[in-house]
């Protein structure tokens, strides 16, 4: 048997396998490569959403203007004038006995109460 048959032969075989070794490589980076686009679009689509709005900022806010803004305001959330509301608020404390919880004052009870009625709303909303 002529030695340059088989040199040949072998080199033949380790020719194909790299070419099948470049053939792997390539295909298992395709697959990465989808896999991980597959997982930034679930990602950015399903997994960590910012919330939309900032509802403590939104409430301070809200109660900022009923106690500190125009009377008109306080009309327009409450159906009741600034001396009204802080006099109903006065009233439910001494003679309903409202309290102070540790999260919400009476106030903030009182209008969260009140913007219920006014706006026809759940609670949920609120």
């Amino acid at each position: 048997m002529d030695p340059s048959i088989v040199y040949t032969a072998i080199t033949s075989r380790k020719r194909k396998r790299e070419e099948y070794k470049k053939i792997i490589l390539l295909v298992v980076s395709c697959v990465v490569h989808m896999v991980i686009g597959v997982v930034t679009w679930y990602h950015n689509n399903y997994f960590v959403k910012e919330p939309t709005c900032n509802r403590e900022l939104e409430c301070h806010s809200f109660l900022n203007r009923l106690y500190r803004g125009t009377n008109k305001d306080c009309i327009k959330q409450s159906r009741l004038s600034k001396n009204a509301f802080f006099n109903l608020c006065r009233i439910l404390q001494e003679k309903g006995g409202l309290v102070r919880t540790r999260n919400v004052p009476t106030t903030e009870a009182v209008a969260m109460f009140l913007h219920i009625l006014v706006h026809n709303l759940k609670y949920r909303v609120t």
